[in-house]
């Protein structure tokens, strides 16, 4: 198993994102599951991460559930190229990265990177224009994520 370091996520992360922008199935197939191979712990803290800060960016104003199924809707549609992934699990991706509890799902972690990736890289594609929605704003978000892990990781040890 490769070493999971902040580097090795970032590198999986902006991989697989790139990919599925790009609607390159066998490279986004070869990153998925290259992430997938990583800790699955860190790997979904950060695609959580991603997650809300892109919701956050597209909503400055608050979210409610119709732009969350708008959300949804979008990915599903936009990736259809992708079929290995379902509606419910990018449904359960939102879900989970919006901390909504309640969900009887018995996929594991591993199981929703795919669809992670795909929420990611469709959220990023409808940032406005004024946050330069390129692979600089991707790395940078990712860093931001990362340095926030490392933070409360460090404010949870004695």
């Amino acid at each position: 198993m490769p070493a999971t370091t902040p580097a090795a996520i970032a590198r999986a992360v902006t991989g697989a994102v790139t990919a599925a922008r790009a609607q390159d199935e066998p490279a986004f197939t070869e990153a998925a599951l290259t992430a997938a191979a990583l800790d699955q712990t860190a790997l979904s803290l950060v695609q959580a991460g991603l997650i809300r800060q892109l919701l956050e960016l597209l909503h400055p104003d608050g979210l409610d559930g119709d732009d969350v199924q708008a959300a949804l809707t979008q990915t599903v549609t936009e990736t259809a190229w992708c079929p290995a992934v379902s509606p419910d699990e990018v449904a359960l991706v939102l879900i989970g990265a919006l901390g909504l509890t309640g969900t009887d799902s018995d996929r594991q972690p591993h199981q929703l990177c795919r669809p992670a990736f795909l929420v990611i890289a469709t959220l990023l594609a409808g940032v406005p224009d004024q946050f330069e929605a390129g692979p600089d704003l991707l790395t940078e978000l990712v860093a931001a994520q990362l340095r926030e892990i490392e933070r409360a990781e460090t404010m949870e040890q004695p």
